[in-house]
């Protein structure tokens, strides 16, 4: 059972939710995923060597943004996956695809697990300023409340990036993240390593434990394990492009899986806590108490 857990991993949340959102999802009825921004890191071969992959980044972003769209979609929403366009680079060009990161080193987003984001592609688009600016939001959030006391978003956060271009959206979604895999070869060699040391491991480990005095060395653990090096980390910024109020906060972190798997409960897991739409008699309704409510306190 350990060595299931061991190598399944475990999968980390933290959702923070506007007030309103608790309520439900009234008034928002239009939704654009702005494609995601996921740096990914391949091991080479029997090293402890990550290097950059363009092509791979480029499938996680692909992956990850039709993933955000299908979930919001089945909740009720009409969504949109913003394509890359002439302010981002062609999916075909190799190389240019890096993590829009902060460009200072010092005040660098450093993710759990060592992971860190590639630099190269920074700079003053209008995709890269929204792909900084959550990435600021995020560390503001975190260095507010890193032991995860609350799971509001704070009322003063602001998404300050340009967005005149999303205003015909109720709710924009800006996400990014990084992550570290090993390739097939590297796992097969892993798993090959595991089987022969256990093979000689768990016999003798028997027979120690059947006859101690027969044998020289006790041995006190039973197998070997070397596990999956691959981590993910991936952050979400929801937040209204009209007023650039930050309604939704969340973030994913995962040990131990392959890409189509960790993309898969990334989206899910974060997209959990994010309520349906709501009807239309209630998104009326809600309407009308906030309107109300505004009133009354002025």
């Amino acid at each position: 059972m350990l060595a299931l857990l061991l190598v399944s991993g475990c999968a980390t949340v933290h959702p923070r939710l506007a007030p309103e959102l608790k309520e439900g999802a009234g008034g928002i009825g239009r939704v654009v995923v702005l494609w995601p921004d996921i740096d990914v890191r391949v091991k080479y071969y029997n090293t402890e060597v990550y290097v950059y992959s363009s092509a791979e980044s480029v499938r996680a972003s692909r992956l990850f943004g039709g993933n955000l769209k299908k979930l919001f979609e089945e909740k009720g929403f009409e969504t949109t996956l913003l394509p890359w366009t002439a302010d981002r680079p062609d999916a075909g060009q190799a190389g240019t695809h890096g993590a829009a990161a902060i460009c200072d080193d010092s005040s660098r987003l450093v993710m759990p697990g060592g992971l860190v984001r590639d630099p190269r592609a920074c700079g003053d688009s209008l995709y890269e300023m929204r792909i900084r600016r959550a990435e600021q939001l995020f560390v503001e959030v975190i260095t507010v409340d890193p032991g995860y006391a609350s799971k509001a978003v704070p009322e003063n956060f602001r998404f300050e990036a340009p967005a005149a271009d999303l205003s015909s959206y109720d709710l924009a979604v800006v996400t990014y993240g990084a992550m570290r895999e090993e390739t097939a070869p590297e796992s097969r060699h892993r798993w090959l390593k595991n089987l022969t040391i256990n093979a000689v491991m768990v016999p003798m480990a028997m027979a120690s434990f059947i006859f101690p005095f027969a044998l020289p060395i006790t041995f006190s653990m039973p197998f070997f394990l070397d596990t999956s090096p691959d981590i993910s980390w991936i952050a979400l910024v929801a937040f209204e492009p009209r007023q650039g109020r930050v309604v939704f906060i969340n973030d994913f972190f995962y040990r131990r899986g392959k890409m189509n798997n960790a993309l898969g409960r990334a989206s899910a897991k974060m997209m959990k806590r994010f309520p349906e739409r709501a009807s239309a008699g209630t998104e009326a309704g809600l309407t009308g108490a906030r309107v109300s409510a505004t009133t009354t306190e002025k």
